[in-house]
């Protein structure tokens, strides 16, 4: 096994590891939820990217795991099925929390330049959020909207396009049109 399938089972890992918390998570009120399994905390967004981007680089997955992906997008519609109106509710209350954090972090980057590649996955998950509640049965309420775009506006402003910030394993799975904010830094802090 090379270093990016390495990469790719261990985010499979985080992905079953938070879907087997998902139900009950759903029904709590918490939005980031502890696992005990040495993964990130559980939130309904970090599901949203793992599952988008381990779909983008599917073939990559080793054979023998590609099993588990698919059991693993099961989980994840099995455990919407019953939970439809709780799911959108808990994705906008993330929402509003993700885009606090990330109106927070782009302002320390203004200031203090704190490292960029290590806080943009907050704007990637907010992405993955936005497009499933603009999808059926679900609504993205207008503000969100609005507000993520004042955001963008705000960085576009100030961007300096240049390399994919993470590791080389992500790149296929987050085209540069789409996600054009992993591809370089603002110009506060832009390396030479």
């Amino acid at each position: 096994m090379n270093d990016a399938q390495a990469l790719l089972l261990n985010d499979l890992t985080i992905l079953e590891n938070m879907l087997d918390e998902l139900p009950e998570y759903l029904q709590s009120d918490a939005t980031r939820w502890p696992l005990q399994y040495g993964s990130p905390p559980m939130t309904i967004g970090g599901c949203l990217m793992r599952i988008q981007r381990l779909g983008k680089l599917f073939e990559q997955i080793p054979v023998l795991d590609q099993q588990r992906y698919h059991q693993a997008v099961d989980a994840y519609h099995a455990a919407l099925e019953e939970n439809v109106v709780r799911f959108e509710k808990r994705v906008h209350q993330e929402l509003r929390a993700r885009l606090s954090e990330w109106s927070i972090c782009l302002r320390e980057l203004h200031h203090d330049g704190v490292r960029y590649a290590n806080k943009v996955d907050t704007r990637v998950v907010i992405a993955e959020m936005m497009w499933v509640m603009e999808k059926r049965p679900y609504q993205l309420q207008p503000q969100t909207k609005k507000e993520i775009q004042a955001l963008d506006n705000n960085l576009k402003n100030r961007w300096s396009p240049g390399e994919f910030v993470w590791d080389a394993v992500w790149q296929p799975a987050y085209a540069a049109e789409t996600y054009w904010w992993l591809y370089g830094m603002p110009a506060a802090i832009a390396v030479p």
